[in-house]
């Protein structure tokens, strides 16, 4: 059974927002690497636009896909106490537009150069916590989630 740093490594890279879904452009996904090319991907999401209004449908844009990037249509998302503490900014660290959601379950639309453990069309999971440094010394004990480098968080 893979140890925790394992199972973070075999999902280095992943790339996606809560909530999150790339907008239709009529055309079906391919399987060749990084289709997307470098422009930013505009995407619907549901989110808060600051820490009063309510959540609703937004319009956002995401950074382009990077070499080692999964882009993931979400399908499934869990939405716990931490994330409306982000969309209501009661922990003082969101930013806006704030879309919260962790734990999630999609498609692979395209996917990075780099990556070989993923192609367009496999069913993708991501946790609360997609990466870490590895290398320091609360990575080597199996702290991830105290990474002295700062972890690559979901959250917002």
């Amino acid at each position: 059974m893979p140890n925790r740093r394992q199972f973070l490594v075999a999902g280095l890279g992943l790339a996606a927002a809560p909530l999150l879904t790339r907008v239709a452009t009529g055309a079906p996904p391919s399987d060749t690497a990084a289709p997307l090319g470098a422009k930013p991907i505009s995407v619907r999401a549901y989110g808060a636009t600051d820490a009063t209004t309510p959540l609703g449908p937004l319009q956002i844009e995401r950074r382009a896909l990077g070499p080692h990037d999964v882009l993931i249509e979400i399908l499934y998302c869990g939405v716990c106490h931490t994330d409306i503490h982000y969309a209501r900014s009661e922990w003082g660290q969101s930013r806006y537009p704030c879309v919260p959601g962790h734990e999630i379950v999609g498609r692979v639309e395209a996917v990075g150069s780099a990556v070989t453990k993923f192609k367009v069309g496999d069913i993708a999971g991501v946790g609360c916590m997609v990466n870490s440094c590895g290398a320091c010394e609360n990575c080597l004990t199996g702290l991830e989630q105290y990474c002295l480098k700062g972890p690559t968080l979901t959250y917002n």
